[in-house]
Formats: C-alpha cells, structure tokens, sequence
C-alpha cells in the first residue's frame, strides 16, 4: 500500500525551477586509434549536435549548460552537481569502446539521464548480438555469416549480393559502396580489409537492394510509440552510376559529396498500412527486448515483396536538427523544442 501512495503522491520536479540544473554532457574525439583517418568526421557531429540542443534548451529558460567529457574529467561526475544529465556521450573522450562506460557511472551516481544503461549499449554495439535477439523474436533479419581473423573467407550459403560490414561499429564506418559483393572474390577482398583496419569480426548479410526506413521510438514500458516512419530515398546518381542504394560513409559524413546530396530523408514516407502495422509490432518488441529507453532508432530495409528486414538498432541515434530522429518527431507535430522537452519529461517519469 505505501508504495501504491507514494507513487499517486509523486510529483515531477519542476525543470523551470532555477534549482533544476540539466547538464549536456558530450565527448570530442581527437584521434582515432583504429578504423580509417575520415572515421573522426562521424564523431565531429556531436558537438554540433550539443550545442543545437543547448540552444533550444535555452529557448525554454531552462538553467542548462554544456559539459565535455574527457579522459581527464570523466571521474569527476562522480562528484559533480547538477539534477539531469542529458547523455550524448559516445564514449569517454577519444577512449573507443567506451560509450558504455558512461551509463554505467551515471547509474552508479543515481542522477537522472536520458536514453540507454550500459548493458542495452553493450548489447546494441555488437550487430550480431541483435540480429540474434532479432532471429530469436521471429523478426526478419538478413541471413548472415560472421568471420574473424584466419577464417576462411567464403559464402556457400547466401545468395549474393552481399554486404560485408565491421560488426562493432556504428554511424557506417567502413561501409563504402564497395561494401556490397557479388561473388567470394570480391568477399574475400572486402573482409581482409576490413579486418586489417577495425580488427573486430565482420558481419556479412544478405543485401537487400531495395527501401531504406529509420523507425524512431520513444517512450518506456507500456508507453511506446513508433513516430512516422522516415525513408531514406536514393537520387538518381543512384541509378546513372549504377552504385548499391546504401546509406554508406561519404553519404552520411561528407557534405560535399555526391552520395551525400542525393540521399534525401522523407518523412512520413508511404507504406501499405498492414506492413505499417507489422513493422510496428516488430519495432516495440525489439525495442523492449533490447532494453531500449527514452528514445531509439531501428534500420529496416524493405523488399520487393513489402517484406521488412530489420538490421540493427540504435540506442543513443542522433538528434540533432537535420537528424532522422527529429525528421520523424516533426512529422508527429513536434517542433524540435517540443521534441527535446518530451525526451526529458519521458527520462523523468522512467524515475518516478
């Protein structure tokens, strides 16, 4: 009965009280260790992105501040004071595979912030992990094979094309549009070199050479809504090159390019209302089973047939202004304000 009382009783804090501080913390990469040099462009985003979210934050009158994370200061938080920490943290400065190690001190601390704890990062990092999660929720997912060093590199079992990708990063590093084989020749080629650069197993799954989606979820427990479904459409250098319609490095990261220019986000994009329903269902379930919260974005590509296949999730996807995520919220009525502060309100009741 006392915890029935308590929480009729509980009243959210007051994020307009000048006493609520939100703290933006964020970590700048200065060198890669690993991977490709153009790899640090990914990670140049975040800053961006911290800065957008203090501004509209601002907007509010809310007493927010910026706060980079560093390998110097990251103990520090054990200390430090404030009343919510909004996460965008990939890892402790230009530590790599470190991004889990935030959640885990926050949640030793016991502030409030927002998205993923450290078992869903670990989880969600690793593709092969959740495309196991995937197989094992009767979730369509490409067939897939995984190699490792001294493997021997050949399909026998998968009808190509193929795409091969490091299993253990995010943002498409090591995806180029040479990232999608035809034939073991090819295979062998791309994960040797792959190998070489990201020394982590390569994932090699069925390319599905059709419709790209972002879905965006946000919400806890019972209160998980899929916002509008954003599409990833091809321009027509697509077709007149004759190049693979994939989301890789250079159309993500390099502004200047072609591939950058010619993949335009549309959102809400059009899908047979059954399949809407079906993806919806698939998306809260892998939501849930992943330990997902406050917000995440999961990657399904669509078949000729309207089949959906789901490739991986994000926990912690971006949200800056140009962002799939915002895409998808301003589609559902949400100015990009509105959309941070219901992020914020989503992380607090998680604490009720």
């Amino acid at each position: 009965m006392k915890n029935k009382i308590a929480q009729k009783d509980y009243k959210p804090p007051d994020i307009f009280s000048p006493s609520f501080k939100i703290t933006i913390i964020y970590n700048n990469v200065y060198d890669v260790s690993g991977g490709e040099p153009a790899d640090i462009l990914a990670d140049e985003d975040t800053l961006k992105t911290a800065k957008a979210i203090y501004d509209q934050l601002k907007k509010l009158g809310l007493h927010v501040e910026l706060l980079e994370i560093n390998e110097k200061n990251f103990i520090d938080l054990l200390t430090y004071q404030t009343s919510f920490y909004f996460n965008l943290c990939y890892g402790i400065g230009s530590i790599p595979k470190t991004e889990h190690e935030i959640p885990r001190l926050l949640d030793f601390i016991g502030i409030p912030y927002t998205g993923a704890n450290s078992d869903s990062v670990i989880l969600t990092t690793d593709k092969i992990s959740t495309k196991k999660i995937f197989v094992k929720l009767n979730i369509p997912t490409p067939q897939f094979e995984v190699f490792n060093k001294n493997d021997r590199i050949v399909n026998g079992r998968i009808r190509y094309p193929l795409i091969a990708k490091p299993a253990m990063e995010d943002c498409s590093l090591g995806v180029h549009n040479d990232a999608v084989v035809k034939n073991n020749i090819q295979l062998k080629k791309k994960v040797e070199l792959l190998l070489s650069e990201y020394n982590e197993p390569i994932l090699v799954e069925k390319f599905i050479n059709t419709r790209e989606l972002n879905i965006t979820l946000i919400g806890n427990g019972d209160n998980v809504l899929v916002l509008p479904i954003s599409e990833i459409v091809f321009g027509p250098s697509f077709d007149s090159q004759k190049k693979w319609k994939i989301v890789d490095f250079e159309a993500k990261w390099r502004e200047n390019s072609l591939n950058y220019k010619d993949t335009i986000g549309v959102c809400p994009t059009k899908i047979d209302p059954l399949i809407l329903k079906k993806i919806t269902r698939y998306a809260i379930s892998a939501y849930k089973a992943c330990g997902c919260r406050d917000y995440a974005r999961i990657d399904v590509r669509l078949d000729e047939k309207n089949t959906p296949y789901f490739l991986e999730i994000n926990v912690n996807p971006g949200i800056g202004p140009g962002d799939g995520a915002v895409r998808s919220a301003k589609a559902a009525g949400y100015s990009y304000l509105k959309f941070l502060q219901k992020l914020i309100e989503i992380t607090l009741a998680r604490y009720n």
